[in-house]
């Protein structure tokens, strides 16, 4: 199983992959700040920043970004 969270810089949201870009859109639109959208399995130590969306749509990297867990959970919680 894996964790899929979108990361605003105040809020987090976890859930599916299509519910947290969904929720990423809606938040991005209304405040005009960007989300990450970040997967990991539950006993990796590190997330990847698999897509980043904007209010004028979604984009997928090509490269995840890795982040260390810890970071995540200390900013946005478990």
């Amino acid at each position: 199983m894996v964790v899929t969270k979108a990361l605003a810089k105040n809020s987090a949201y976890s859930g599916n992959l299509y519910n947290c870009i969904e929720w990423a859109k809606t938040h991005a639109k209304k405040t005009g700040t960007p989300v990450a959208i970040a997967r990991a399995r539950p006993e990796s130590r590190r997330y990847q920043v698999i897509a980043e969306v904007t209010a004028q749509g979604v984009r997928m990297l090509n490269a995840p970004l890795e982040v260390n867990a810890k970071r995540v959970e200390r900013f946005y919680g478990e």
